[in-house]
């Protein structure tokens, strides 16, 4: 098995806009699919969420085996807010 030597960085910025990008797209998809066929809420819910999840799954599942790292570009959430520490 070979591995490899430089790794591969991708910015968490980016990856948090895609997947909010993502997520809307799959769940309308499966519910214009689902108004075609007359399916239920559940059953498109259920259809998108297995969707979301094999997606997740095959992300994680080829980033591990390339070697591909998150790199932090969004720092900590909290810096992002005024922090009021008056009681």
């Amino acid at each position: 098995m070979r591995i490899a030597k430089t790794r591969k960085f991708i910015d968490s910025k980016y990856v948090f806009i895609i997947t909010l990008l993502v997520i809307p797209v799959t769940i309308l998809s499966v519910w214009f699919y689902g108004i075609g066929k007359h399916k239920t809420v559940i059953e498109n819910s259920l259809l998108s969420t297995s969707i979301l999840s094999i997606a997740f799954f095959l992300f994680i599942t080829i980033g591990l085996y390339k070697g591909i790292k998150l790199k932090d570009t969004i720092g900590k959430i909290t810096d992002h807010y005024l922090q009021k520490t008056s009681f």
